[in-house]
């Protein structure tokens, strides 16, 4: 069996560790969204064990132990309780590959996956009626407009935030998403309907 052999940087509390995963990931150009969910996710972890304790005191045990305390402790699901240990194990899975702490494997725990309830025809009907411009607020007007963008296009909610108007192109019948999840600029085809809907607002 391989010897493990342990960084000189082993006694760092878990605060610290923590800093230097954020740091990575500052390095490795992820996006603020992504660093602050990790920061945000980190909130029960630290409610469950203390901050300012070694690395090296975390194990497979501790992972066990805390997915109990989710359990005992918070009203979290188990698919919550999996977007929680995703956060942990992406930190504690850096901790490994720079040998803060032994190499060990966490895995998600099992979980039901309810199907979401769904609009009928009739609510989907209501909900995309054009309101009466002339009668309706603005705001109104502006949230039906967006309902109709996001279902015409699939887009999230942060790409969608993030359109400006040069980047659609009524002409050639494009718009140019710049701003993706994989940060990988996309072109994608913009419908007739959709079209009409955003030139009446503009």
């Amino acid at each position: 069996m391989e010897k493990i052999t342990m960084s000189k940087k082993s006694n760092l509390s878990i605060q610290e560790a923590f800093d230097l995963f954020i740091r990575k990931c500052k390095i490795k150009n992820l996006t603020d969204l992504s660093i602050c969910s990790y920061e945000k996710k980190m909130v029960h972890f630290y409610e469950f064990i203390d901050k300012s304790e070694l690395i090296t005191a975390v194990t497979k045990d501790t992972v066990d132990d805390y997915i109990l305390w989710l359990r005992e402790n918070t009203e979290a699901n188990d698919i919550t309780i999996n977007s929680y240990l995703r956060s942990v194990r992406a930190f504690l899975y850096f901790c490994m590959e720079d040998r803060y702490i032994p190499t060990f494997k966490i895995q998600l725990i099992k979980a039901e996956k309810k199907i979401k309830e769904t609009y009928t025809d009739d609510e989907l009907v209501r909900l995309l009626e054009k309101p009466d411009v002339d009668n309706c607020s603005f705001s109104c007007y502006k949230t039906w407009v967006f309902e109709n963008y996001l279902l015409g296009t699939g887009n999230r909610i942060s790409t969608a935030l993030d359109l400006h108007i040069g980047d659609i192109n009524f002409q050639s019948g494009v718009i140019i998403l710049r701003k993706t999840k994989n940060r990988k600029q996309q072109i994608i085809l913009l419908s007739a309907t959709l079209a009409e809907i955003l030139q009446g607002y503009l």
